[in-house]
């Protein structure tokens, strides 16, 4: 591919930050509030720190193989059942993200179409996860025109709560509902929203200079982490215990249009339109991850560590993997019936993919990093990435302990038989 398809650093960045503001930012507006008070943009803050080796982590893997799957790179250090927990693992944890964003568009439909109402939304969310299904069984990627739409409307309501928080920003208000203690309780909140750039790092091969893909990513990473704690702030600033008190990131939305305009039917247009913006966000978010998702298993079949994995590798007439789609949606709609819409297990969920994941590639790393003759900074980058892998986990367990274990429990039941059977029927090959 000669340099005229390949991207720029600004260009790099700039996709690099669309992959990873998805919709956590939206959610997490009034849950935040709910834990932290006024200070929710501290744990964003100390994602970002915490994440920094990990990406690190991801990107000398992604230097040393640029072709190599999330499977591909565990495989190689530990063996398939690891690469498998890793790769398959972290596909069935982000359909709860998938999940929730269907859960977010159906709540703004029935906001702008309050008839809606009539139909349960349980019965609206099948529906809808039964489309996304239908869709990517016709093998429909969202184009680039798609994607700058959705990145534009994404913006909006993100402007909408810096600019207009700022309008109605009070000082004292910050100070007199901070909660700072609570950060540990809310780590892995802050983690949903800052999960995805794992996935920017597929992009390096695509840039003019290989050498500026981690600089792309550490920029994209700083910018979403500038953009998460401005909005967060801004937002509690306005609203103060209004926002705490709020019951979802919907109800604080209404609540800063009616400080702005007062309580009339401007303050119900200006939310309808906010929200038009989330619900872009969540359906991009939602129907990429399924279709993403659905490649994912189609490549863990082609391994042969499913049963019936040939089954999983067929295509359709328009070249989609038939059954790794269903299984999808399949997967979505058992989270939905177990979630009962909630938020926090459908995070969790998601969440839980990244926290299987992420340990997985950094001890891959660091197994490399003390084989191999690397630099003794890359060590210490590797300790450092196992000290933040290990901090998710624990942030995680102590959500577990406190929301609920369900998520754990669903992906130890779907997780456990599928890795016995991929350790049962294919021997382990390592290659260090």
């Amino acid at each position: 591919m000669s340099s005229l398809y390949k991207f720029s650093l600004t260009t790099a960045v700039l996709i690099n930050i669309n992959i990873i503001l998805g919709q956590g930012i939206f959610v997490n507006t009034a849950l935040l509030a709910k834990h932290m008070g006024s200070v929710g943009a501290l744990a964003y803050l100390a994602v970002g720190i915490t994440i920094i080796p990990i990406i690190f982590a991801f990107a000398q893997l992604m230097k040393n193989n640029s072709s190599y799957t999330l499977f591909d790179h565990v495989n190689k250090a530990f063996g398939r059942v690891p690469g498998f927990i890793a790769s398959f693992g972290f596909s069935i944890g982000k359909l709860g993200t998938a999940t929730l964003a269907v859960h977010v568009c159906n709540m703004i439909a029935q906001l702008i179409i309050p008839e809606l109402a009539a139909i349960p939304i349980l019965y609206r969310n099948i529906f809808a996860i039964g489309v996304f299904v239908s869709l990517n069984l016709l093998n429909l990627k969202m184009g680039a025109r798609i994607q700058a739409t959705i990145t534009t409307l994404k913006t909006i309501p993100i402007l909408f709560g810096v600019v207009g928080g700022l309008y109605a920003f009070s000082l004292n208000t910050l100070i007199i509902n901070a909660n700072p203690w609570a950060l540990p309780q809310t780590f892995s909140f802050a983690l949903f929203a800052f999960s995805g750039f794992e996935a920017t790092l597929t992009i390096i091969p695509k840039l003019k200079d290989s050498r500026d893909g981690l600089k792309a990513v550490l920029l994209a990473c700083t910018m979403v982490v500038v953009i998460l704690c401005l909005y967060q702030t801004m937002f509690s600033g306005a609203l103060g215990q209004a926002l705490i008190n709020s019951d979802n990131w919907l109800e604080a939305y209404k609540t800063l249009s009616i400080r702005l305009v007062g309580d009339n039917m401007w303050a119900q247009i200006l939310t309808r339109i906010m929200t038009v913006g989330v619900a872009s966000s969540a359906f991009g978010s939602g129907y990429s991850i399924m279709f993403s998702g659905g490649w994912n298993v189609h490549d863990i079949a082609k391994h042969n560590l499913l049963p019936f994995s040939h089954l999983f590798t067929r295509l359709s007439r328009s070249g989609a993997p038939i059954l790794s789609v269903f299984m999808q949606g399949i997967i979505c709609v058992s989270y939905i019936l177990l979630s009962h819409g909630s938020q926090i297990p459908m995070q969790q969920m998601s969440v839980l993919g990244t926290v299987i994941t992420y340990p997985l590639i950094v001890m891959a790393f660091t197994r490399w990093a003390f084989c191999s003759q690397s630099k003794l900074k890359i060590r210490l980058i590797s300790i450092a990435a196992l000290v933040s892998s290990t901090l998710f986990i624990a942030t995680f367990i102590q959500n577990i302990m406190t929301f609920g274990a369900w998520p754990l429990l669903i992906f130890a039941i779907i997780m456990l038989p599928l890795s016995l059977y991929a350790g049962s029927n294919h021997s382990s090959s390592r290659a260090y």
